[in-house]
This record gives structure tokens, C-alpha cells and sequence, in this order.
């Protein structure tokens, strides 16, 4: 055979062993290919692990990988595990935006693949971040859906800390019931499995949240026992929080120096932590210390850091908190310009976060710097802004502090007419700040007598329903067995009757006197709550005069007014809590206060304090502050067009077993002081409150409180002056 043709025939044979061997190494590729898939996305994730804590670029750039490999195999677990990985990792550098972006990604991914526990504690996760961004609502709402997730799955571990974290976030709403009982339930969970860390952060959220509570004792039972088990365990970035915690009872407590201590520790903690949050919180403390203290230089330096750090990782709280206690600083110093400037950037930040009660505070204390610098017109703009940000909100107290600041403000811009309006909307807003707390004092009691009487009432008709079978059991008994010991049954049925008669009467009797002594008790607390009224009425007239002497800058008057005011303050303190206070300290009383007004007034009106000889001061006790709101009635209202030459005088006389104070001067009368003005339908609050008290005095007592106001007259028939007549029950001193 020709070897040319037999070379031919071997080519195909040859390109038959070259393809076969082309495919087994094509299929050896994949196969490899594959495998290397799978080593690559987890050597990737475990190298962007190792540098989670060291290089973020690195971290990101493993983390990105392993995720394009996760995309192309179409791993969605794998997917889920990069985008919480990084959002991890952007949370711990305090890009909390973009931390929840990846986070949402992740969860969804895990309840898409069946993950429900991975999606739990990413839950948990984004609730604490909202938190953090002042968004509870939206954080309760994602703790639920974890909440849910960890009792399908049965995690003790996880639910235990899901339900501490709800608990927080109640505390941060202000719902400290409900954040008892999430923190208390979280504290038996942990107890039942026996979880030491979880046991050492229940009882640290349990220490915060009674200190909110203010039940100091508490508070640092549960630190002490959190703290504890956390040296115990060697568990220092759960000691960092202790730290902070138990740094601010000390502070509440005014122990300053311990206070700074565990300030430190916890500063120090947190650096080694790398935790930034902490540290500025931990300097926003110390310099609130420093504040307290009158080291201003070292508050604002506490302050500075803690600005540059909270701007460095937009903690924006801490950055608005930090700012606005640094533009309280200047404004002591009476730096205003810089206080303005700083209290600007604060108000900037509160208005990015849309926390308009900060804003409004904010508002207010930027219109009390402009009106230091005599620039009204630029304060009432802003007292304007803070009066009507702080009425939406229903924000009491800040609308009493812009009311005060915008009638200065216009009073220093000669507007004196619309001046007078804010003052008295001041005055109605103090009143009502004073009130609230008063009236839900008088609502509970109202409930608990409504209570007690309820009870008291199914008890008498359980009663009578047991004494009424009684009878019917022996009346049946009596026709059973009538024939044979009629007489016998008759005499212990009568008997029955009338020992069910007579305990009866008893019962009733025991029942009408506990109705009757929780009507006194009823009525002294409301005698206690009217008076507390009166006081803060009383106490603001004086503080308004100190106020008329500083504006004139009279510092002689305003040094004796000032003295004098003290006095005044220490026996209203001492006398206002005492439902009787001796005749001498009560005259004492009045005499500070004519003097105070009579300095007030420059000399307008004398006073004159008359006691009969039979009375002995020391020896005779009254109601406090009776006559108070007479007096100062008579001031305000009974000499309005006289320059000097006004009278008031005090007469205390012996009068049935009774004390009467008359009070007598010689103004315009009533009638003409209330000429010209438009009627407003009520009276002065302090006499009206003081006729209440008295009212309840008479009902309480049994003794009659009479209150007598006679218009005097001149020998023309116009009006000299007006007199009142008190008659007080009194009591030996």
C-alpha cells in the first residue's frame, strides 16, 4: 500500500484523539472554575472580615468583590451577607444614612431566601439606627417586626435584646410604663437562660431608665449590679455605658469631682474603642460639669472637642447640643455677639433635624442675647418665631419664656400698648404651667375616692345579699319544720333578724365615716394645691420688681430691694408647706412685702401695721398668706394717679374666738380703678383663689370664714378708698 495514502487515513484518527482531549480539558476548566467560584467569594469575605476593624478601604474593596461573584452565581445569601456586612461597617463610621441603604438591601434579600433570624437582627439593627437619627416611631415599628421574627425562630438571646431595645425607645418617648415592663420582661428572659451579658445590659437599661424616672436608689442598684457582672466577665465596651451612668447620677447628685472620675473612665474606654459617639457624649458631660462648677474655660473646651468630633461624624445631636450649651457659656460671660453666632450654627442643625422644640428654645435664647445688645427690633423677630413654634407643639414652658421675651423686647422699643399684651399672656401661660400638675393631682384623687366608694358599695350589697339568704334559709327551715319547734325557730329568727339589723347599722356607720374622712383628707389636699398657686403669683409680682430696679439701674434700691427679697423667700419657704403659721411670722410677711413695693413704687404710698394689745403674736397661729392678695391688690390697683400721700393700713384685733384683719386704704375705691378698662369677666387670681381656700377652711373646720370689701366714700360721695375684712379661724401656736 502507497505510505502516502496510509499517512491520510492516520489524520483523521489524529484529529479525533486532539478533540477528544480539547473537551476533557474544557470540562476539567469548569469544573475547577466552579470550585474556584466558591473559594473565591469566601476567601474574599473572610479577608474583608479581617480588615472590618483596621483598613475600610480594604474591607470595601474584598466585600465588593465577593459580592459581583455572589450577583453572577445568583447567591442571594451570599449577596445578603456583603450588603450587612457593610452596612455594619458604614453604621461603626457613623454614615447612618448610608448604613441604612445597605441594611434594607440585606434584610429583604434575607426574608427573600427564608433567612428569618438574619433578618431579625437586622431589623433590631436599623431600629437602633433610627434611634439614633431621633425617628422612634420608625424605630418601634421595626422592632416589632423583629420581635415577631426571634418568637417564631425561638432565639431567647436575640429576643431578649429586642425587647430591651423597645423598651429604650419607649424610654425616649417618654412612656416610662411601658419601658418598664419591655426592660423588666428582657431581664427574665435573660435570667432564664442564664445569659450573664445579657443579665449585666438588662439591669444597666433598667439603672438608665429609673434614673429618667428619677428614683435615684434604683438607678444605682441596677448600675452597681450591671457593673459588676461586666468587671466580672472583663466586658469593657459594655462598661463604657456604666461608665457614662453612673458619671451622671453623680452629677444630678452634685458630687462633681466622682462625677468627672467615671466622666474619664469613660472617655478613655470609648478611645480605645474607637467608639466616637461615646466620646462626644462623655465631653458634652464633663463640660456640663465644668458649667456647674464655674470653670467655664474648661467647659468650653469639653464643648469644642466635642463639636469637632460630632462634626467630624455628623452625630447631629450631640454637634446641636454641644453648640447650644457653648452659646449659654458666652451669653453668661455676656459675649453676645458670639453666643448669636453660636446659637445660629445650633439652630441650623436643630432645623436639618426638625426637632422644633429645641428650635424654639434656641429661638428664645438668641432673642435674649439680641436684646443684651440693644437690638429689639432683630429680638422680637425671633421671640415671634420661638412664640409660634412652641404653640404648635403645645410647649408651655418655652411659650411663658418667649411671652416674657417679646413684651421686653417691644417694651424696649417703645411699643408699649402690644408690650402690656404679651406680659399678660405671660402671665396667663405662668398660671397655667403652675396648674396642670395641680389639677392631675386633683384628678387622681377624684378617681381613687370614686374608687374606694364603688368598692365600698359592692361590699354593702354583698352584704345584704348574704344576710338576705340567711333569712330565706331560716324562713324555709321554719315551714319544714313549724310543727315541731315553731316556738324555737321563731325566737332565732328573731334573734337572727336583729343581730343582722344591728350589724348592718354598724356596717353603715363604719362606711359613712370612711366616706366622711376621705372627704377631709380630700379637701386639705386641695387647701394644699390652691395655696402652691398662690405662691408662684405672689412670688412672680416680686421677682417683677427686682426686674423694675435692675432696668433703671438704681443698684443701691436694688441691693436692699434684693436683700429684702431674700428674707422674704426664706419664710415663704419655710411657712408655705405648714397649714398654720404663727401671727408674727404671717405680720412679718406682709411688712417685707409693703416694704418691697413701697421701694418699688419710689415712696408712692406708707403702710402702718396696727395690733391690738390683747393679742400675743407669738402665741396665735393663722392660715398663711390670707391677707396677701388684698395687699397686694390695694398696691397695684389703689393709687394709680398719686405721686406720693397713699396709705394702706393692716388692723389685727380679737373679734368671737376669731382673728380680724382689716385691711383699709385710701385710693381711688374700686369702682374708679376699674373705670376706662374693658371688663375681662374675672377677678384677680390670688383674692379669688384666696375666697376658695378660705371656703374650704369653713367646710373643713366647721368655723365661719367670712371675707367682708367695703367701698369708702368722702363726704361728696366719691370714692376714698376701699376696706376688707377678714375673720380667721386661729389655733395656739
Amino acid at each position: 500500500m502507497n505510505p502516502s495514502i496510509l499517512q491520510l487515513r492516520k489524520i483523521p484518527f489524529a484529529l479525533l484523539l486532539l478533540c477528544v482531549f480539547v473537551l476533557f480539558t474544557l470540562s476539567g476548566n469548569t469544573q475547577i472554575r466552579d470550585t474556584d467560584t466558591a473559594l473565591s467569594y469566601q476567601m474574599y469575605l473572610e479577608q474583608a472580615k479581617t480588615h472590618y476593624n483596621s483598613k475600610g478601604d480594604s474591607m470595601l474593596h474584598y466585600c465588593n468583590k465577593a459580592y459581583r461573584i455572589a450577583v453572577e452565581q445568583d447567591l442571594k445569601e451570599v449577596q445578603a451577607q456583603c450588603l450587612k456586612l457593610k452596612g455594619y461597617f458604614f453604621r461603626k463610621q457613623q454614615n447612618l444614612d448610608t448604613a441604612q441603604i445597605y441594611l434594607r438591601k440585606a434584610a429583604n434579600l434575607y426574608m427573600a431566601s427564608g433567612s428569618q433570624a438574619e433578618a431579625g437582627e437586622i431589623f433590631r439593627n436599623q431600629s437602633i439606627i433610627y434611634e439614633q437619627i431621633g425617628k422612634i416611631d420608625s424605630s418601634i415599628i421595626l422592632i416589632d417586626k423583629a420581635i415577631e421574627i426571634f418568637a417564631k425562630t425561638g432565639d431567647s438571646s436575640s429576643l431578649a435584646k429586642t425587647w430591651l431595645s423597645r423598651g429604650s425607645f419607649y424610654e425616649a418617648k417618654g412612656d416610662y410604663e411601658q419601658a418598664l415592663k419591655d426592660k423588666n420582661y428582657a431581664l427574665e428572659i435573660n435570667q432564664l437562660i442564664q445569659d450573664a451579658e445579657g443579665i449585666a445590659s438588662a439591669y444597666n437599661n433598667l439603672g438608665v431608665l429609673y434614673f429618667y424616672m428619677s428614683d435615684y436608689k434604683k438607678s444605682v442598684d441596677n448600675l452597681l449590679k450591671s457593673a459588676r457582672i461586666k468587671e466580672e466577665n472583663g466586658d469593657k465596651s459594655s462598661l463604657l455605658s456604666s461608665y457614662i451612668n453612673i458619671g451622671s447620677i453623680y452629677q444630678v447628685s452634685e458630687d462633681y469631682e466622682n462625677a468627672l472620675v467615671y466622666y474619664d473612665k469613660a472617655l478613655e474606654l470609648a478611645k480605645d474603642l474607637d467608639d466616637f459617639y461615646t466620646q462626644t457624649s462623655a465631653l458634652n458631660n464633663k463640660a456640663l460639669v465644668y458649667q456647674e462648677i464655674n470653670k467655664n474655660e474648661k467647659a468650653i473646651a469639653s464643648f469644642q472637642q466635642a463639636i469637632s468630633i460630632a462634626r467630624a461624624h455628623h452625630f447631629q445631636r450631640n454637634l446641636y447640643v454641644a453648640l447650644g450649651n457653648t452659646g449659654l457659656i458666652y451669653a453668661n460671660e455676656n459675649k453676645h455677639e458670639k453666643a448669636i453666632q453660636t446659637y445660629e450654627q445650633a439652630l441650623k442643625l436643630k432645623k436639618e433635624s426638625g426637632d422644633k422644640r429645641e428650635m424654639a428654645k434656641t429661638l428664645v435664647n438668641i432673642g435674649e442675647s439680641l436684646l443684651k445688645l440693644n437690638r429689639p427690633q432683630q429680638a422680637i423677630i425671633r421671640f415671634h418665631e420661638s412664640l409660634e413654634l412652641s404653640k404648635s407643639i403645645d410647649d408651655l414652658y418655652t411659650q411663658f419664656e418667649a411671652s416674657i421675651g417679646l413684651s421686653e423686647a417691644l417694651k424696649a422699643s417703645g411699643k408699649y400698648r402690644e408690650a402690656l399684651r404679651y406680659f399678660e399672656l405671660y402671665s396667663q401661660t405662668k398660671d397655667s404651667v403652675y396648674n396642670i400638675e395641680s389639677r392631675q393631682e386633683i384628678a387622681e384623687l377624684q378617681t381613687q375616692y370614686e374608687t374606694e366608694k364603688k368598692e365600698a358599695q359592692i361590699k354593702e350589697l354583698e352584704q345584704a345579699k348574704e344576710i338576705r339568704d340567711l333569712r330565706i334559709h331560716k324562713q324555709e327551715s321554719e315551714i319544714t319544720n313549724q310543727r315541731l319547734i315553731f316556738a324555737s325557730v321563731a325566737i332565732i329568727l328573731v334573734f337572727t333578724i336583729l343581730i343582722g339589723i344591728l350589724l348592718f347599722s354598724r356596717y353603715r356607720l363604719k362606711q359613712q365615716s370612711l366616706r366622711n374622712e376621705l372627704e377631709k383628707k380630700k379637701l386639705e389636699i386641695e387647701q394644699r394645691l390652691v395655696r402652691s398657686q398662690i405662691n408662684p403669683h405672689f412670688i412672680f409680682n416680686a421677682l417683677n420688681s427686682i426686674q423694675s430696679f435692675m432696668a433703671d439701674n438704681n443698684t443701691i434700691c436694688g441691693l436692699s430691694y434684693l436683700s429684702k427679697f431674700a428674707r422674704l423667700m426664706r419664710l415663704i419657704l419655710e411657712n408655705s408647706r405648714m397649714p398654720y403659721v404663727g401671727l408674727d411670722a404671717e405680720i412679718e410677711n406682709l411688712k417685707l412685702n409693703l416694704e418691697l413695693e413701697k421701694m418699688r413704687f419710689e415712696d408712692r404710698f406708707d403702710f402702718r401695721i396696727d395690733i391690738d394689745e390683747t393679742i400675743e403674736t407669738e402665741f396665735i397661729s393663722i392660715p398663711p398668706m390670707v391677707a396677701q392678695p388684698f395687699v397686694e391688690n390695694a398696691v397695684l390697683h389703689a393709687f394709680p394717679d398719686k405721686i406720693s400721700g397713699g396709705l394702706i393700713e393692716l388692723k389685727y384685733e380679737l373679734k368671737n374666738k376669731m382673728l380680724r384683719c382689716i385691711i383699709r386704704d385710701n385710693g381711688i375705691g374700686r369702682e374708679a380703678s376699674t373705670r376706662g378698662k374693658k371688663p375681662s369677666g374675672k377677678s384677680s387670681l390670688g383674692m379669688q383663689l384666696t375666697t376658695e381656700r378660705l371656703e374650704l377652711m369653713r367646710r373643713n373646720t366647721g368655723q365661719e370664714v367670712n371675707i367682708q370689701i367695703n367701698d369708702l366714700n368722702d363726704k361728696q360721695g366719691k370714692g376714698s378708698g376701699t376696706e376688707v375684712i377678714l375673720d380667721l379661724p386661729i389655733a395656739e401656736a
